[in-house]
């Protein structure tokens, strides 16, 4: 966040951080039940350094059904970024969970880790739109989902990423709108 704002919450410190043009937001080791929009821009990091066991990133974004609206667990923007993040649906989130929309814009998901609890229908990244096509999912790891990446009328670069637990398909590239 800007200066030495400590936020208990993340959207708050990605509003502070848009309107600053700061652009960064570090988050600290812990569990944040929320869902979150991130804002053109701004960049959501876990602190460096932050790995536990097996390499898993200590900042951890649930997904909770009591407090989080609609299904959708972190929304991009605009060349927003997200890195070094555990992004996680528990089990019994429900279906149709998706960890990260990138809704028609460029966005970039580097070293995140997306589980998807086992859930049905839980997608780890859904990108939409030909506007995301500047965007790119890299060096992530996809665990336990439905569907790792579905990918609808996007050129969405997909580069050096691993699928574990996957029920349907890895990757999953929709036919264009005609």
């Amino acid at each position: 966040a800007p200066g030495s704002e400590v936020y208990c919450t993340i959207q708050p410190a990605i509003e502070a951080a848009f309107a600053s043009g700061d652009g960064e937001v570090r988050l600290q080791s812990g569990v944040y039940r929320e869902s979150i929009q991130l804002r053109p821009d701004v960049r959501l990091r876990g602190e460096e350094g932050g790995k536990g066991e097996e390499e898993t990133p200590l900042a951890v974004i649930e997904f909770d059904a009591a407090t989080s609206p609609g299904l959708v667990l972190v929304t991009a923007a605009a060349d927003s970024e997200i890195e070094n993040v555990l992004l996680r649906a528990p089990v019994g989130a429900g279906v149709g969970v998706v960890l990260l929309h990138i809704p028609n814009v460029p966005a970039r998901a580097e070293e995140v880790v997306f589980d998807g609890g086992g859930n049905a229908g839980t997608i780890g990244v859904l990108a939409q739109g030909i506007g995301s096509s500047d965007g790119r999912i890299r060096q992530s790891t996809f665990l336990d989902l439905a569907i790792g990446i579905q990918s609808e009328n996007s050129g969405l670069r997909v580069t050096r990423n691993l699928f574990d637990g996957i029920a349907d398909d890895a990757i999953l590239v929709a036919e264009p709108e005609v």
